[in-house]
């Protein structure tokens, strides 16, 4: 398959997408010397978007001027034009570039786009299931079942109660949840109405920290 073969592929039916997707790619090589960082420019300036002030404007330092068409033609000397320095600040000529050999430069980009493509193909395959909406079932944490073998709890049964709510149904799920805690309540000096614990069971499931759950078993002393 030639290069504009390979090109046309990329962005089936849409030109302008394909022209914009290379331009920054571009603008990308431009800005970073090729991959090198041999110096540092604005990497917004990747983006069409963003706006840049052109010569005899004024910034911060003072007003900007042409400074060359190449790096030969930079100064050692920061070359600064300001109300008190005898400098003045010119436009340059407008040069269109001309790439020596276009054709390399498009086959890099195509060897950059697919080599991007395969790495976020592999990154999508490890994803876990969590990372698609899907929960992991997870063992019910020590600090947990220690509420949970308990059946002496008087005081607290409240806090006991959304405690156990929002652990065993963020691990086993609502029914069987409902199952566990109606069981535990029975089996405590005084059950927890069952009307309480339908209505905890309407709120908001909380992933809780293990220093709460922590600090209600000692005020509790369990």
């Amino acid at each position: 398959m030639c290069v504009i073969d390979q090109l046309k592929s990329l962005h089936t039916g849409s030109l302008a997408k394909l022209k914009k997707s290379f331009i920054e790619w571009l603008r990308a090589k431009l800005i970073t010397c090729w991959d090198t960082q041999a110096k540092e420019f604005d990497t917004q300036l990747i983006h069409s978007t963003h706006l840049i002030r052109s010569e005899l404007s004024r910034n911060k330092k003072g007003f900007k001027t042409f400074i060359g068409y190449t790096y030969r033609d930079l100064s050692f000397v920061p070359y600064v034009c300001t109300e008190e320095n005898p400098f003045y600040p010119s436009v340059g000529k407008v040069k269109l570039s001309k790439p020596a050999n276009f054709t390399s430069i498009v086959e890099e980009y195509l060897e950059d786009v697919h080599a991007s493509k395969q790495k976020k193909e592999v990154s999508r395959k490890n994803k876990s299931l969590s990372d698609w909406g899907f929960q992991m079932k997870r063992g019910l944490r020590p600090l947990v079942k220690r509420i949970l073998s308990t059946n002496k709890l008087v005081d607290g049964r409240k806090r006991a109660l959304f405690i156990l709510s929002c652990e065993l149904r963020n691990t086993v799920g609502d029914t069987e949840a409902m199952n566990q805690i109606t069981n535990w309540s029975n089996s405590l000096p005084d059950p927890i109405p069952q009307l309480t614990i339908e209505q905890t069971f309407k709120s908001k499931v909380y992933r809780l920290p293990d220093t709460y759950i922590q600090r209600f078993l000692e005020e509790m002393k369990l």
